[in-house]
């Protein structure tokens, strides 16, 4: 510490008698002495306030060590008024043992430095409390110590819970190494014998012991121990009697502790461990794969309590186990996890290696789970997991592994194969099983799911290949449809490439300006007059010319970049719309909107967009699919209610391909419902189509909504969609999309314009 000097320190009362000597006897100014006066007794009073309300003992002993100040504290702890301890040497006051012990610290204090130790101290009724004792030398301005001031703190408390923090580390260190030798130990009397040492050593106890059973589940005999007379050991027996504590953890599997013997409503300790005058203890079994082997006990002489420290270091190797079970098994399906998963297929791997056997791996995805988890929750959605993994080791032999990787994706092991052959007929049949339907909440659903194989060694050697090999034919099903198996070929991965590639000059097109707009128009079917547009992306690839957006669109929704291209074709719809007006009618344009889109700030990116393009928000139509507003119903209505508040149109695009539910129509303020081109296609020839044409038509008009027609490319078509009230149509019969020259010609072009090329003249010619 480092060493203080005080200097010209408040004076504590009582400390010093002397009054000031007057400079000259003339005659004193007494509204200044008043004024001393005053401050002085507030100076005191301050003093006394903090010297009173401190949480401490503070004293002042001269160099005599006589004592000159006290607080109550200080003086009240060794049984003095603070009146009565002024005068008193510090010996009296502290005791002559206590006194001689300090000396040395005294002399350093004398000596001018500042000095701290800790001390225990009892009080004048007996208790004992454990103290920071801090000296500070009083020195006077010629540098001669005069006396000390001594702060003295109660530590008591924060020491009981500093030696607690010890010996708790100590207990933990000693468990941690019990646990280990636990999980080792093959030897059950190795065990119990090395516990009873340890328990005394790294738990602060003052006996322990092992009792195992001798004679049936009644009698035990004392096998180790610490703290016994040596001659007990192998000789001393004792019974699980009921009331007894050893009875109690047999009984219970638990850690049975008895605080105090003395007190009632505990188990008793065996007879034998009172006898040795000890207060508490506890008992546990000692757990065996056979039953209990017999009880581990720890016992102490006071009753300050006990921890179940010990208790959980005998049951340790039983959490370690349950531990490992949880790191390799999946905890919802009980099946093997993905770490164990790669477990097994290294070992299958290595099996067919020198059986010269194949070995197939699967991967599995549940088709629309995540509809079904969303809409029944969470636990119908486990229930549902849980049953597909019982679906699937059913499925298979003994031998073969089933493993859940983690949210609906699962992988199945087939070992000892011939060749892919057997393998697709496994996958087919796990396939069909697991489209046999599934009960959940007494509702009836039919899984399905995607699927890729790959074969060991055929398809590769490699580990790390295998698993990118089913998971590229996977994905491979699923852009293929759902419930399908796909079998791993080199072309896939060429392919996979290939899509990387794309993405990443995708990526690019977008900063490269490669990217432009078509407008497709959209016809009224009554006046024959263009009503509207819809904007649709294209992608001039400098290298590869036009790509289909069936090929870069999909492409976009999975790696994100729709976002900023669906941000990018709507400002430039909107600034498109806007410029037409100054030379056409105003008319509404169509752009449509992703579900990344949706999901992310769209209400924030239309409004700006609206107010830089300056557009009307009257003649922008948002575009959305059935699939996206029923990801998030509620969501989805919340955000549409915004929408309308900004002005804009909101159509549901390619209906009847998605849940087509009135009940749904209702709760969205939706405008316009777009009938799906798959309908279109056949309608002149298919019943069906035919039917489902006319109910969305119908549909529409009875929910006051406008319905235009997809995909229109002949006159029979176009026929029957005036014949039964349909409002509008797109396709190629009035025209392919268009750049925005060319569909401006369109929309300005004359009346007088011929039959054949005026869709005026379409329509009143009924083609």
């Amino acid at each position: 510490m480092a060493e203080k000097k005080l200097r010209n320190v408040v004076a504590f009362p009582g400390v010093s008698k002397a009054k000031p000597a007057r400079a000259c006897p003339a005659e004193p100014d007494v509204s200044a002495l008043d004024r001393a006066e005053t401050a002085l007794r507030a100076s005191e009073m301050q003093l006394h306030l903090v010297t009173e309300n401190v949480p401490a003992m503070i004293v002042y002993f001269d160099r005599d060590f006589v004592c000159g100040f006290s607080n109550s504290q200080y003086a009240g702890f060794f049984g003095f008024s603070k009146a009565g301890i002024l005068g008193k040497h510090m010996s009296e006051v502290i005791g002559k043992d206590n006194f001689e012990g300090i000396v040395p610290y005294l002399h350093r204090v004398l000596d001018g430095h500042a000095v701290s130790y800790e001390a225990m101290r009892g009080s004048s009724e007996g208790v004992k409390r454990q103290f920071q004792v801090s000296f500070v030398p009083d020195i006077d301005a010629s540098g001669r110590v005069k006396g000390s001031y001594a702060l003295v703190i109660d530590i008591t408390a924060s020491k009981i819970a500093e030696n607690a923090v010890r010996t708790h580390a100590l207990q933990q260190e000693a468990i941690a190494v019990y646990g280990q030798f636990a999980l080792e130990s093959h030897d059950i009397d190795a065990l119990v014998a090395n516990a009873a040492a340890m328990v005394t050593s790294g738990l602060d106890i003052d006996h322990s012991s092992a009792f195992r059973f001798i004679h049936g589940q009644q009698d035990l005999m004392l096998v180790a121990g610490v703290g016994w007379n040596a001659d007990s050991i192998g000789t001393v027996t004792i019974s699980a009697h009921a009331g007894t504590s050893t009875r109690a953890a047999l009984s219970s599997g638990n850690t049975i502790v008895v605080h105090d013997i003395r007190a009632l409503g505990h188990p008793i300790l065996p007879s034998f461990v009172r006898s040795h005058g000890l207060l508490s203890g506890l008992e546990v079994a000692i757990p065996t794969s056979d039953g209990p082997f017999g009880i581990l006990g720890a016992y102490r002489r006071d009753t300050s309590g006990f921890s179940t420290a010990l208790g959980t270091a005998v049951g340790r190797h039983r959490v370690e186990a349950r531990l490992s079970h949880v790191a390799q098994y999946d905890t919802i399906t009980g099946l093997p996890n993905r770490s164990l998963f790669h477990d097994r297929l290294s070992l299958a791997m290595a099996r067919a290696r020198r059986r010269k056997s194949a070995v197939a791996l699967i991967f599995l995805d549940l088709d629309g789970f995540k509809e079904i988890n969303d809409t029944l929750g969470h636990k119908a959605g486990d229930r549902l997991l849980r049953a597909v993994g019982a679906r699937l080791k059913h499925s298979l032999r003994e031998s073969d592994t089933v493993a859940r990787l983690g949210g609906d994706e699962f992988t199945l092991i087939l070992e000892d194969l011939h060749d892919r052959d057997e393998a697709t007929a496994v996958a087919h049949k796990v396939l069909g099983a697991l489209s046999k339907p599934l009960s959940l909440r007494k509702q009836e659903f039919a899984v399905t799911a995607s699927a890729g194989l790959t074969v060991y060694p055929e398809d590769s050697r490699s580990f790390e290949t295998l698993l990118k090999n089913a998971d590229t034919a996977m994905y491979y099903a699923k852009d293929k449809g759902k419930n399908n198996l796909q079998s791993y070929t080199p072309q896939m991965t060429t392919l996979k490439r290939e899509q990387a590639t794309l993405e990443n000059q995708l990526r690019r097109a977008i900063e490269n300006n490669e990217l432009f707009l078509q407008y497709q128009p959209q016809v009224d079917l009554q006046s024959g007059s263009i009503v509207g547009v819809e904007a649709l992306a294209r992608w001039r690839h400098p290298e590869l010319g036009l790509v289909s957006p069936g090929r870069f669109i999909p492409l976009a929704e999975k790696s994100g970049l729709i976002v900023p291209i669906g941000k990018w074709a709507l400002a430039t719809a909107c600034a498109q719309g806007f410029a037409w007006q100054a030379i056409a009618a105003p008319l509404r344009i169509g752009v449509n909107v992703s579900a990344r889109q949706f999901r992310g700030d769209l209400f924030q990116t239309v409004a700006a967009v609206l107010a830089s393009s300056k557009l009307d928000a009257q003649w922008l139509e948002l575009e959305l699919t059935e699939s996206l507003l029923m990801e998030d119903p509620e969501t989805a209505r919340v955000t549409l209610l915004k929408l309308k508040g900004l002005g804009v149109t909101i159509a549901i695009d390619d209906f009847g391909s998605g849940y087509s539910s009135l009940s749904y129509l209702r709760h969205f303020p939706i405008d316009r419902l777009k009938i799906d081109q798959t309908f279109i296609r056949d309608l002149t020839t298919s019943a069906d189509d035919a039917a489902i044409a006319r109910a969305i038509i119908a549909l529409g008009h009875n929910m006051n909504l406008r319905v235009v027609a997809e995909g229109v490319e002949t006159a029979e078509q176009l026929a029957f969609l005036r014949d039964n009230g349909c409002d509008v149509m797109q396709g190629y019969l009035c025209s392919e999309p268009v750049s925005a020259d060319d569909c401006l010609a369109l929309m300005v072009r004359p009346a007088t314009s011929s039959a054949t090329s005026s869709f005026a003249g379409m329509f009143k010619t009924g083609l």
